[in-house]
């Protein structure tokens, strides 16, 4: 038997300065976001399993994440054609987190779900870089090069575990570039999209169930790389017909602590 009660509450706020004069124009913004998590769940052996009294593993969890950042963009049209836009995020989170695991029967240690007690708390400080380069080949045609890199801040496991030792993740940083083909043919009635990708993870985070418990943990370095395309064609004014189609390849190149 299981009960679960979860609360969850967030708020957020973007605010926008957006302008420009002649070739150059530009973005520069704001964020805030706070979020709080409550877990409170029990996990219960019923007296089908013939375990006396029906114990109970109870678990409360309390993860609060509060994140601002600022960040900017300036677009600078080269060419009639050629375009280059440059970017920067600068990102400042914090994270708590408690978690508490119990069972006053003694029953579930032996089960492999021991009495917890965990306190954790994260600040992570991130500048992330963004780089693009666009060309138009002809109206409505264009070619573009993107580069890009981003952060996830530590993550924190407040559900019922095994031990300590998998409650928490670093934080992890990705390198990302693509390159694409974007078009709007057929008197506007054709879009055809494609685009190419590597992205590099360093110290990914992986949730793997463990033995009894879900475990949180970092691979040291993982890579995703692949082709997607995506077409819509309007047919008539009520009719329009899309699809999609994608070919990727993922996997770890570093995963000194893989529990499998």
């Amino acid at each position: 038997n299981n009960s679960v009660g979860d609360a969850y509450t967030q708020v957020s706020q973007e605010l926008r300065l957006a302008g420009g004069t002649g070739q150059l124009h530009y973005l520069l913004g704001a964020f805030y976001f706070d979020q709080k998590i409550r877990t409170d769940r029990g996990l219960g052996l019923g007296a089908d399993l013939g375990v006396p009294g029906e114990p109970v593993l109870s678990t409360m969890g309390r993860v609060g994440t509060e994140s601002g950042a600022l960040f900017g963009r300036l677009d600078y049209q080269l060419t009639d054609r050629l375009s280059l836009s440059g970017g920067l995020r600068y990102t400042r989170e914090k994270k708590r987190a408690h978690f508490v695991q119990n069972d006053a029967t003694g029953i579930f240690p032996f089960l492999g779900f021991p009495n917890l007690t965990f306190d954790g708390h994260s600040t992570e400080d991130d500048l992330s870089p963004s780089a693009s380069l666009s060309y138009e080949v002809l109206p409505d045609t264009n070619l573009y090069a993107r580069f890009s890199r981003g952060f996830k801040s530590a993550a924190y496991n407040v559900d019922i575990a095994s031990s300590i030792d998998g409650l928490t993740a670093s934080p992890e940083k990705a390198t990302s570039y693509e390159i694409g083909f974007k078009t709007l043919t057929l008197d506007k009635r054709l879009r055809f999209n494609l685009a190419a990708f590597h992205t590099d993870y360093d110290r990914l985070q992986v949730s793997q169930v463990l033995g009894n418990g879900l475990t949180l943990t970092n691979a040291g370095r993982a890579q995703i790389e692949g082709v997607e395309s995506e077409m819509s064609l309007i047919l008539s004014s009520r009719l329009r017909l899309e699809g999609n189609a994608a070919i990727l390849d993922a996997h770890y190149k570093k995963f000194d602590n893989c529990g499998v």
